[in-house]
């Protein structure tokens, strides 16, 4: 019962889908689609387009930090605002977040308190916990395969938000975690400044 919670909370509540059309992408990588979609080439900038605001992304991550030709960032206009924001870092312009284009993400939800307390109870009880900078404690939940792999992601709450980084970084690699940890302190530490 506890898995199947876990599950409601990061697909439905934690991880909108970004619910992006099939329409051709134009020519220019970062102009606003009619279903909102933003696309702009990786050159391993820290902020990201939301409509006419820049937003503030890690400025390192596993994998992604690694591989900077060929990829961009793609945000929705419903997934980019106070309330929450998702990012992925993809192979391609016209990558709609699918499984074999897709390299990693970075999302910020809003929660209230009550939302806040059941996730990080249900999170104590699943995953591991960890020491990120700053006293905040996160949560590392290892990537797992089925007909595909998902994503290694590490969650932490600060303030009413819940952040959320993932990496496709290779399965079972020992330094995942490591990777995703220093991913969240850089991030951390620059929001902090």
């Amino acid at each position: 019962m506890l898995y199947f919670f876990t599950a409601i909370i990061i697909n439905f509540i934690i991880m909108p889908n970004l619910g992006l059309a099939e329409e051709q992408r134009s020519e220019k990588n970062k102009d606003l689609r009619n279903d909102g979609l933003y696309s702009e080439k990786y050159n391993s900038q820290v902020t990201v387009s939301c409509g006419s605001d820049r937003i503030s992304i890690p400025r390192y991550l596993p994998n992604v930090h690694n591989n900077k030709e060929g990829l961009y960032i793609m945000t929705s206009s419903r997934s980019c605002n106070d309330y929450n924001l998702e990012v992925i870092w993809a192979l391609s312009a016209d990558c709609q977040g699918q499984n074999y284009c897709s390299q990693g993400s970075f999302a910020r939800n809003k929660v209230g308190a009550i939302l806040r307390n059941n996730i990080e109870t249900t999170f104590s009880n699943l995953y591991e916990t960890i020491n990120l900078t700053e006293n905040i404690q996160g949560y590392f939940m290892p990537s797992q395969c089925f007909s595909y792999c998902t994503e290694a992601k590490l969650f932490w709450f600060d303030n009413d938000y819940i952040f959320t980084l993932g990496t496709k970084i290779v399965v079972n690699q020992p330094t995942v975690k490591e990777q995703l940890i220093k991913s969240a302190n850089s991030y951390i530490m620059e929001r902090q400044e």
